[in-house]
C-alpha cells in the first residue's frame, strides 16, 4: 500500500468532483498532481457554479476548451406492444464540466 506522500508524487490521469460548492480551490490545491492529457470532470447540480468554473479555467492556458454539458436522464415506460417516455419526470439531473490538462511548455509560447 502507497503512503500518502508516495500517492501524491504519482502523475495521475484524472480528477473528479462532485460538489455544491465552489470546486475552484479544490482543482487549484490539486491540478499540480495531475499529469499531461489528465481529465479534468466536475458535477453540480447548479449550473452557476460550473459556469463560473469554466470562466475561471479559460484564464489559464494549460486548461483546454473547458465545456459544460447538463446531464440528463429520460426514463422510459415499456408495455406490451408500446414503449413511450415517463410523463412525470425531472428536469435535469445535474450538470457536468469537462476540461483536458496539459503542460504548457515556454518555448511554444515566444512567437
Amino acid at each position: 500500500m502507497l503512503s500518502m506522500d508516495e500517492f501524491l508524487c504519482l502523475s495521475h490521469t484524472r480528477l473528479i468532483l462532485a460538489t455544491q460548492y465552489d470546486p475552484f480551490s479544490i482543482i487549484e490545491k490539486y491540478a499540480q498532481y495531475l499529469g499531461g492529457s489528465a481529465n479534468l470532470v466536475v458535477y453540480s447540480p447548479h449550473s452557476q457554479i460550473l459556469a463560473d468554473l469554466q470562466t475561471r479555467l479559460r484564464d489559464y492556458p494549460e486548461w483546454l476548451s473547458p465545456s459544460l454539458i447538463e446531464s440528463w436522464l429520460r426514463r422510459y415506460q415499456i408495455l406490451p406492444g408500446r414503449t413511450h417516455p415517463l410523463m412525470n419526470m425531472s428536469g435535469s439531473g445535474g450538470y457536468l464540466l469537462h476540461s483536458i490538462r496539459v503542460y504548457i511548455s515556454s518555448a511554444a509560447l515566444v512567437c
